[in-house]
């Protein structure tokens, strides 16, 4: 109830991020940002606010396997002072993962490593899809079959 009381006395009208800042450094509160906030939301002190838009926009997968591929890569530094790239390829349609491996530095050869790497492809994919803003996003391609298309994603 103390923290509640400090926000309604001197406090009423700030947002819950000042007022956890202000808290921490003038009252060395110890309790975490989220606790603070649903104690205040609790005591009807600060009103929820509205939910926001989705962050990912949902779509309908492809019907099909092999017509879209999706391609990720990352560095993370599983092993001390040992930076790979792990370079993942899925197929949209199942989920199925099909390569995963490390290489030095991801690329255009890793990427195509990745498409190639599995023998269960029994197509060319018609659409690549990698993450906008992500070096394998500049090197993703549309068979030319699918370019007249009005569902070309990039």
């Amino acid at each position: 109830m103390k923290r509640v009381d400090l926000y309604r006395t001197g406090h009423f009208g700030w947002n819950v991020k000042h007022f956890h800042a202000w808290y921490t450094r003038e009252h060395d509160g110890q309790r975490g940002y989220t606790w603070v906030k649903n104690k205040l939301q609790q005591a009807g002190a600060v009103i929820r606010a509205k939910a926001r838009g989705q962050h990912r926009k949902k779509r309908d997968r492809e019907p099909l396997p092999g017509m879209m591929l999706h391609q990720d890569a990352s560095d993370p530094e599983w092993i001390p002072d040992h930076r790979w790239d792990v370079v993942v390829t899925m197929d949209d349609a199942t989920g199925d993962h099909l390569s995963m491996f490390f290489c030095d530095e991801e690329g255009t050869a890793s990427s195509f490593h990745g498409i190639g790497h599995n023998q269960r492809l029994s197509a060319h994919p018609l659409v690549l899809f990698a993450l906008p803003g992500t070096r394998t996003s500049s090197r993703c391609f549309i068979a030319p079959s699918r370019m007249a298309s009005s569902s070309i994603r990039r």
